[in-house]
């Protein structure tokens, strides 16, 4: 519902890039990806630092590798009636040593829109798999 396409752009910060020799032209990002609606929110893995999750305004999560130039998109969520129907506000990497199989070195995002719905993901291929909490 929201036909907005805007870019999330990623630097690397001990990487200086810039646009020909002019310095004053700035600095160029190391990615930039292209996201349907725009990035409401956030979050890098806290053990793989080349991952990034982000929610969307009209509700979609996304999960990029930002290392992969060529493809970064590694899956995200569909947009359906149990999943949500608002702007994402928050996306969290989040333990989950609690779910059975699972080690203290595991981690499960979770997001959470304007309704108060938070959600735990899976990535199974290309898609993201959503649990109500």
């Amino acid at each position: 519902w929201c036909d907005t396409v805007m870019p999330v752009c990623v630097w690397n910060i001990f990487r200086r890039r810039r646009h020909g020799q002019d310095p004053s032209e700035g600095l160029l990002p190391d990615l930039t990806v292209e996201v349907n609606g725009f990035a409401t929110c956030l979050a890098f893995h806290p053990e793989k630092p080349a991952v990034l999750a982000g929610g969307t305004y009209s509700g979609e999560v996304c999960l990029w590798d930002v290392s992969n130039e060529t493809e970064p998109l590694v899956c995200a969520s569909a947009i359906e009636e149990v999943l949500h129907k608002e702007a994402v506000t928050a996306v969290r990497w989040v333990t989950a040593d609690l779910a059975p199989g699972s080690s203290k070195d595991d981690f499960r995002l979770a997001s959470l829109s304007g309704s108060g719905r938070v959600l735990l993901w899976d990535c199974v291929g290309t898609k993201l798999g959503g649990s109500n909490s």
